[in-house]
């Protein structure tokens, strides 16, 4: 009898903790703030607040090193557009809708973005800017189709003006703990089913490497006077 008291107890326990709401709240204005809490009760967790009364960490003074030889800069790949950040987002929201359904209905979201589109170039920004209005018809209706929206407020302006785009808005996700890991174990295993793969040609060339490669070290290792 006491073994089962201990088993609907724990039971309970995990009953209780997984129905334990918690949530992420953000703001950028245009620096993120991002406060995380459980039960109604939200603390910043990014940037770290410093304690107050707290003594600066002193540092140490740097020996000094001898002149490097200038290094040449390494090329960066270009940054994602936007726009394409939001159709990998839509692609995903497609594939989960068909998912277990009312463990997404749980998760309540709230949005209200404002995004300035802007770059040095006045024909990229008005590409970008059509691009990213596209994308979002797609995705604001796949949003209120898999999870449960309060409140959805997207608005895209170009500014030719400027040289970077910017956004300023709030975001707030709440849902269950035994929602958002159950949410988090189809989202993760529906990305790797969904995620952008390499290309054929890339497949192609790989291959072409790889018999050219096999080919040289056929030839290396003939005998002297035998045809590789």
């Amino acid at each position: 009898m006491t073994a089962l008291w201990v088993t609907l107890g724990i039971a309970a326990f995990f009953v209780l903790l997984f129905s334990l709401r918690i949530g992420i709240d953000a703001d950028f204005d245009p620096k993120p703030v991002v406060r995380a809490g459980a039960g109604g009760i939200f603390r910043q967790i990014y940037p770290r607040r410093r304690k107050i009364g707290a003594k600066p960490k002193k540092k140490r003074p740097k020996r000094a090193k001898k002149p490097a030889e200038p290094e040449k800069p390494a090329e960066k790949a270009p940054p994602v557009p936007l726009s394409d950040r939001l159709l990998q987002i839509t692609a995903l929201l497609r594939a989960v809708r068909r998912a277990v359904r009312p463990l997404f209905r749980a998760i309540h979201l709230s949005v209200d973005v404002s995004v300035a589109v802007a770059s040095d170039d006045a024909c990229r920004t008005a590409k970008e800017y059509g691009a990213i209005c596209a994308a979002l018809s797609v995705l604001t209706p796949a949003l209120y189709q898999v999870f449960s929206v309060h409140d959805c407020s997207i608005r895209v302006d170009a500014d030719f003006t400027g040289t970077r785009l910017r956004a300023r808005g709030h975001i707030r996700i709440t849902t269950t703990l035994g929602g958002l890991a159950g949410a988090g174990l189809i989202f993760l295993f529906t990305w790797l089913r969904v995620r952008p793969k390499k290309t054929k040609g890339n497949r192609l060339h790989r291959k072409d490497n790889q018999n050219e490669r096999a080919s040289d070290q056929r030839h290396d290792g003939a005998e002297p006077g035998q045809d590789p």
